[in-house]
């Protein structure tokens, strides 16, 4: 891990150092757990953004489906 310093409104740290003491955790800890929820949602926003982006290109280039049409097909040759 590495050290960072960050700046906090005096109610900011009052109510994080409420919510670590009722976790029984620390500061530090409840940071980490936020900027790890933060991090995760926004690479699930941007997937989003780009699924979205890409919704159309996925309903007209047939290129891009053509295999959908064997979604569930059973693949396993069972002559042998």
């Amino acid at each position: 891990m590495e050290r960072i310093q960050v700046l906090l409104d005096p109610w900011d740290r009052q109510e994080l150092e409420k919510l670590a003491k009722e976790a029984n955790t620390s500061m530090s800890g409840i940071i980490r757990d936020l900027v790890r929820d933060y991090v995760s949602h926004q690479k699930r926003l941007k997937l989003r953004r780009a699924a979205e982006l890409m919704e159309n290109e996925y309903r007209v280039n047939d290129d891009l489906t053509a295999f959908s049409a064997l979604d569930g097909e059973d693949f396993i040759d069972e002559t042998k």
